[in-house]
């Protein structure tokens, strides 16, 4: 019994001496930029130059509009992402981002 009543005196102190050690604020992890292959904007194709049936076969047209969809696709998501990270980076809200 006289260890018991010792042991938990010991504890008990041992408890109230402790030190609380500040390790600070932690820093949130940061967005990297994309990719260099990723991040190369998209281009829009130049317009067929004639109407011309010939032309329109070579140039494919259903080609160049599906392109420049998926340019502005691309585009947009690169700039979305883009205000997300810098957003981020900093501590401001994405609300900017909605546009």
């Amino acid at each position: 019994m006289k260890r018991l009543i010792i042991l938990s005196m010991l504890l008990l102190s041992a408890c109230g001496q402790e030190k609380v050690i500040n390790v600070g604020i932690a820093t949130p992890p940061e967005i990297p930029a994309l990719p260099d292959d990723l991040a190369t904007r998209a281009s829009k194709l130049p317009p067929i130059k004639s109407g011309k049936l010939e032309d329109v076969i070579l140039d494919g047209a259903a080609t160049d509009t599906l392109y420049n969809d998926v340019a502005i696709r691309l585009n947009s998501l690169q700039d979305l992402y883009n205000c997300i990270r810098i957003s981020h980076n900093n501590n401001k809200p994405y609300s900017d981002c909605k546009k």
